[in-house]
């Protein structure tokens, strides 16, 4: 028979070790993220634990968030491409084990529904019967075989870009300290931030990635000289390494500094084990252009909410270029955006 625990803290023990054991597992989904928005956005955590006899068979985390002019909803995960239900690998979880389990999610986290931001619903659990399916967008993998292999996929102008980048003497560094998270990485970010017309995340957001989750993070850091002209920050979990943050100084793009760290990353992913490189999301026609260059394999990119029939209140705001967009970079000062930007990342949940 199937239980379910639900719980304020971080999972059970051996939660991380599913996760990372598991091929849809994210760093999302792992208790070390939790922490993460504990610490730097205050943020409520719960977690759902499905057991048979003493050994877990599944897990879901979810975080409070209180919206923004609407009822606080419960989001698996914030902040993230993916989240949602983690089955084990051939165990289907009993549709009445889940539903109950949720509606009990609900109850304590005092919200009304859930959302999901995810590509499916992970493993052979009870999945669409019960959740509302949002289209959104596409998101893009690259299997990691040999760097032969994947050097053939990738398209001709990437291996131009390449070489155009090593004859202007960039040069790559594989630096995840947190004083390369403040000095290199950071200040480029926001400026990205501000360029795109994104609220940022706070300094202290990142720098509490990197001293809750370790060497899961990477940051690879493009310099021509003394000045740093793009950045490139991934997450570890399981066999993958996914690719959140990304930034280039725009007056050395003619360098190709992007492709060149994306390459490091990718190279070096490859000599350390991981099967899959996750480019994450691709919401317009310039995102899907960079990604399909480098041969990935692009995947429906859906959301879900529960239970399915609550008509979600969500409010998408600052997830495609448009006006707020344009405002934001434009008449918003840089000083005023990195402290009022994580309280709108905080309301908005993404």
């Amino acid at each position: 028979m199937v239980r379910y625990e639900i719980s304020r803290t971080p999972g059970p023990a051996e939660w991380d070790q599913f996760v990372d054991a598991h091929p849809d597992g994210r760093f999302a989904h792992l208790t070390a993220y939790h922490r993460v928005l504990a610490d730097t956005y205050h943020l409520r955590v719960f977690t759902l634990a499905f057991f048979i006899g003493n050994q877990l068979c599944g897990l879901l985390p979810g975080v409070r968030i209180p919206g923004v002019a609407s009822q606080p909803k419960l989001v698996s995960m914030p902040f993230s491409d993916y989240g949602g239900l983690l089955a084990g690998e051939g165990i289907s979880l009993p549709y009445e084990a889940v539903r109950h389990g949720l509606a009990a999610l609900l109850r304590e986290s005092d919200t009304r529904y859930l959302e999901i931001h995810g590509p499916c619903m992970y493993g052979p659990a009870p999945g669409k019967e019960l959740f509302t399916e949002r289209k959104d967008c596409l998101f893009a993998t690259l299997p990691l075989t040999t760097i032969t292999e994947v050097e053939t996929r990738i398209d001709q102008s990437v291996r131009k870009n390449l070489r155009r980048a090593r004859e202007s003497n960039l040069i790559v560094r594989n630096d995840s300290s947190e004083s390369a998270i403040r000095k290199d990485f950071y200040p480029l970010y926001l400026r990205a931030m501000k360029h795109f017309g994104t609220p940022p995340h706070s300094l202290d957001y990142f720098c509490a990635m990197k001293r809750h989750m370790g060497d899961r993070i990477r940051l690879f850091i493009a310099t021509s000289g003394e000045r740093v002209v793009s950045v490139l920050w991934g997450i570890a979990s399981s066999s993958r390494l996914h690719i959140c943050y990304t930034a280039s100084a725009g007056n050395s793009l003619q360098m190709r500094p992007s492709d060149l760290v994306h390459w490091e990353m990718i190279t070096w992913a490859i000599e350390h084990g991981y099967r899959v490189f996750d480019f994450g999301v691709a919401r317009y026609a310039g995102q899907r252009s960079f990604k399909e260059k480098w041969g990935t394999v692009f995947h429906d990119y859906n959301h879900y909410h529960y239970p399915g029939d609550v008509r979600a209140s969500e409010i998408r705001l600052f997830t495609e270029p448009g006006v707020l967009n344009r405002i934001w970079s434009r008449a918003v000062p840089d000083r005023l955006a990195r402290i009022i930007g994580p309280m709108i990342r905080k309301r908005l949940g993404r």
